[in-house]
């Protein structure tokens, strides 16, 4: 017999419902609350006692595994604990950085799409947003960033990484690009994070200025897939698109949906429906062999028109009113937009706003433009152009593309705020790294 605990050392805390084995044999046990676990009728001699945990595996960990020696008649007993995180620290940052509170360890394996073998010599750019001084109001977005170099296995650490702030990542190199990924480290303060490069990302042509001059990429990569709500059933006319990417799709009755001329490696895949909370995944593109994705989209609740009219029953209505009263931004109410008969007209009545019409694939639809943020990307070294695509949200959620723009009617609006300046926004409406002005958009459908 054996008997033992599970720790999390990251955490300092017993690891419940772990699954613990040994290695070649049959016996298998949950650990309990405690962390304990009991193996019976392990047979006498030396064995390996494995346990593993789908939130250990998922910050790169894997299985955790020890020898032990059951003696005839007795038991024996081990502990299975995760290395501290100073030990993960110093191996993979050395004694020469120092270990700062707030801050952790990002790291994983930079891989090529389409032969999956790891890219030596790339390098990760890793990113996350600030409040600092500075601005006319004294508070301005910062973005910090680090770059880390991928080894001859293709493995980067990016060490000193904010803790609680949602990083976004991107990998590029001789072999290609990929798209900007999202995650967080968390309690723990580590978090893996692989990236996948491919050079269909990375070509002149792929990269197109559209929709007012916002920079959408395109590629020869093909994503299939099905968007079903939370009871397992098909949505029809759900908008899917790829963050950054020129390529939109509407589901059809079956729910299913084709999305060509993308740019391969890895990416966010976005499914949207006004009524539906979004659902976003991760997905890796290759150019060689269509990718396929499944999405879940929720149910929203759908205010009444009374809640709506008042604030106090909506959480962000509240948040609103309370930006209003302290002089952030700029203030459209919805009696004033249910006057006019477009949306586009409330929009365009903004001073730092001007509204486009579509070309070529896109006529028949307007694009809102806004001001850049001054030295935006600062972590790359770029700056923006004149006019800049502004980035809207409808209901706290990012309208990428501004695709669901289009399909707003006013009556449907209840306010409207614009902040001429990415820095000057509220920080959860800051999109990627930097960016143009930002316009939230509130509607009758806010959860």
């Amino acid at each position: 017999m054996v008997r033992g605990t599970v720790f999390d050392s990251l955490l300092f805390l017993p690891v419940r419902d772990a699954r613990v084995w040994v290695t070649g044999g049959e016996r298998e046990a949950r650990t309990d609350a405690a962390g304990a676990f009991t193996l019976r009728g392990v047979a006498p001699g030396a064995h390996i006692v494995s346990a593993a945990h789908p939130a250990l595996d998922s910050i790169g960990l894997g299985t955790l595994a020890a020898v032990v020696h059951v003696p005839a008649g007795g038991e024996a007993r081990v502990t299975l604990g995760t290395p501290s995180f100073d030990r993960l620290w110093r191996a993979a940052c050395g004694d020469s950085l120092s270990n700062v509170p707030g801050t952790g360890l990002l790291f994983g394996v930079v891989r090529d799409a389409e032969s999956d073998e790891p890219v030596p010599g790339a390098t990760v750019l890793a990113a996350w947003l600030t409040l600092g001084e500075g601005g006319s109001r004294g508070v301005e977005a910062q973005w910090p960033s680090l770059v880390a170099p991928t080894d001859g296995a293709g493995t980067y650490y990016a060490c000193g990484v904010e803790v609680d702030r949602p990083v976004a990542a991107v990998a590029y190199g001789a072999r290609g690009a990929s798209g900007e990924m999202e995650t967080r480290l968390g309690p723990r303060r580590i978090a893996r994070l692989d990236l996948a490069v491919s050079q269909d990302s990375l070509a002149p042509t792929d990269t197109v200025l559209a929709k007012g001059g916002e920079a959408l990429r395109r590629g020869r990569a093909v994503l299939r897939g099905v968007v079903r709500d939370e009871r397992g059933r098909p949505v029809e006319d759900v908008l899917v698109t790829v963050a950054g990417a020129a390529a939109q799709a509407h589901t059809d009755s079956a729910g299913a949906f084709v999305l060509a001329g993308l740019p391969g490696g890895s990416q966010f895949v976005e499914a949207r429906r006004v009524g539906y909370g979004a659902a976003r995944a991760p997905v890796t593109l290759r150019v060689d062999a269509p990718a396929r994705v499944e999405l879940a989209l929720s149910k929203t609740t759908v205010l009444s028109d009374v809640v709506v009219k008042v604030p106090r029953g909506a959480r962000r209505l509240v948040e609103l009113d309370r930006r209003r009263a302290i002089g952030f931004g700029r203030f459209i109410d919805g009696e004033e937009i249910a006057r006019l008969p477009q949306l586009r007209i409330a929009l365009a009545s903004d001073p730092t706003l001007t509204v486009e019409d579509g070309r070529g694939e896109n006529v028949g639809q307007f694009f809102v433009m806004g001001r850049p943020t001054v030295g935006r990307a600062g972590a790359r070294g770029m700056s923006g152009p004149a006019s800049c695509m502004a980035s809207v949200y409808i209901d706290g959620f990012l309208d990428r593309g501004q695709a669901m723009l289009q399909s707003l009617d006013p009556d449907e609006v209840i306010a409207i705020e614009v902040y001429d300046r990415a820095t000057t926004a509220p920080p959860q409406y800051v999109n990627g790294f930097g960016g143009c002005s930002v316009v939230l958009i509130w509607t009758s459908h806010m959860q």
